[in-house]
């Protein structure tokens, strides 16, 4: 009986010692760099195992579009594969992890499963199986800043019914400065008016003192050649243009004596519309000095119109 006691335990301990010869040495352990969490914080989870040399895992399908975490998205997945102690290797897989989750709970991030092959000796790769080690689960805890009566997010509330007293403020506000505007605009345009009017009365009183400069010094010129004659009547002219913009705020250059008359008697330009009297002292000076200027062989007539001209510019400048 003792001998076959001691039979069966050496049996065992044969089975034992060929069992553990053919299963390699996997260590795999999985930590994570932040313990609690808020909602949309980032953090790293990181997958370390540590393999006998034999031990080649299959890294083609360890990617972040194909590991399925939920309710964790994978923002980032690197790894890489570095000698450990005792001439074993070690496989580090880190995990860029986040979550939207707003329920303030413990939660399992899931876990994955590798695949690797064993080389025990001379079989082909198509005689191998592959073998899968499963990674294990890790804990962390998520935070809320939601109220605690929201499961969440995204929950929407419906906003509390603003009394009457503050929506109506913002309408009568408005009113209010409306009224305010109305009541202001005129002023602003009277004022505006007097200020164009009083720049215009300035502007017609220092035209009226050049007119009378001009007609005085015109008076003491002679016209005893053609060329004094030509240039004392665009002069004339040139001044008594220079008085009707000043006075209707229009330009004359280039305006027939006929299109000015008809701008002074229709009063455009602010004049008010001139007397017609004025009109045709104005339209005879300019006819005469372009029937001058323009017929040098009116030389004899121009110098008779001379005394006149200077008689009409004087009386025309009051």
């Amino acid at each position: 009986m003792k001998q076959f006691v001691l039979a069966v335990l050496g049996g065992l301990v044969i089975s034992a010692s060929v069992f553990s010869a053919e299963q390699p040495f996997i260590d795999v352990r999985v930590q994570t760099d932040r313990s609690a969490l808020w909602v949309g914080d980032r953090f790293h989870e990181l997958i370390t195992v540590v393999h006998d040399p034999q031990v080649r895992f299959v890294m083609d399908n360890l990617e972040g579009s194909t590991v399925n975490l939920e309710p964790f998205e994978i923002l980032d997945l690197q790894y890489h594969e570095v000698p450990s102690a005792d001439g074993r290797q070690k496989l580090e897989i880190v995990l860029l992890l986040t979550t939207y989750e707003a329920e303030a709970r413990e939660i399992q991030i899931p876990s994955i499963n590798l695949f690797y092959f064993v080389d025990s000796g001379p079989s082909t790769n198509s005689d191998r199986t592959a073998e899968t080690l499963t990674v294990p689960t890790a804990t962390v805890v998520l935070q809320s800043t939601v109220p605690q009566n929201v499961a969440s997010i995204r929950d929407g509330f419906s906003p509390p019914v603003t009394p009457f007293r503050y929506r109506a403020t913002f309408p009568i506000a408005l009113g209010m400065l409306v009224l305010a505007l109305a009541s202001v605009a005129p002023l602003f345009i009277h004022g505006n008016r007097l200020r164009n009017e009083q720049e215009l009365s300035r502007r017609r009183k220092a035209a009226l003192e050049q007119m009378r400069s001009s007609a005085a010094a015109l008076a003491s010129r002679s016209v005893d050649s053609e060329s004094r004659m030509t240039e004392l009547y665009e002069e004339t002219n040139l001044r008594l243009r220079e008085y009707l913009s000043a006075i209707s705020v229009l330009p004359t250059e280039g305006k027939s004596p006929r299109e000015l008359s008809s701008i002074l008697r229709s009063g455009n330009g602010a004049t008010g519309g001139m007397p017609s009297e004025q009109v045709k002292e104005i339209v005879a000076i300019l006819e005469a000095c372009e029937r001058v200027r323009y017929a040098p062989n009116e030389f004899l007539a121009g110098t008779k119109l001379h005394p006149e001209l200077i008689e009409r510019l004087r009386a025309l400048a009051g």
